[in-house]
């Protein structure tokens, strides 16, 4: 049993570590990549110049309405965590108060929200 556990941890680190990797290689190229726009746009600063700003700020958009969405999704899990937690702690214990537990993480859900209808909407 132990054996099946240390394996399964082992893996489990493994592939976290094999994603932050990949992550952080994508983040590098998206950097470097930025940094070829910039020569383009200092070599070139009339029509050209004008369209890769134009397509930058597009993309600038879409990851703001990306991240806008993933906040949301954050907080709406969050929220439907906390209504889960608290009704199993009212099932479990229906005495005692220990479903106000569950209002907890239900608050974190609300601020994450508040903070993701805060951000700019993409125009």
């Amino acid at each position: 049993m132990f054996a099946v556990l240390a394996v399964a941890t082992l893996v489990l680190v493994s592939l976290a570590a094999v994603v932050v990797w990949a992550r952080r290689r994508r983040q590098r190229r998206e950097i470097t990549e930025r940094f070829a726009v910039l020569n383009v746009l200092l070599e070139n600063p009339g029509e050209p110049g004008a369209r890769v700003m134009t397509a930058w700020r597009e993309q600038e958009s879409l990851a703001r309405a990306r991240g806008r969405r993933l906040q949301l999704r954050r907080g709406f899990l969050a929220v439907a965590g906390s209504l889960v937690l608290a009704a199993m702690l009212r099932v479990l214990s229906p005495a005692s108060a220990a479903w106000t537990i569950g209002i907890v993480p239900g608050l974190v859900g609300c601020a994450i929200l508040a903070f993701a209808s805060s951000i700019d909407r993409p125009a």
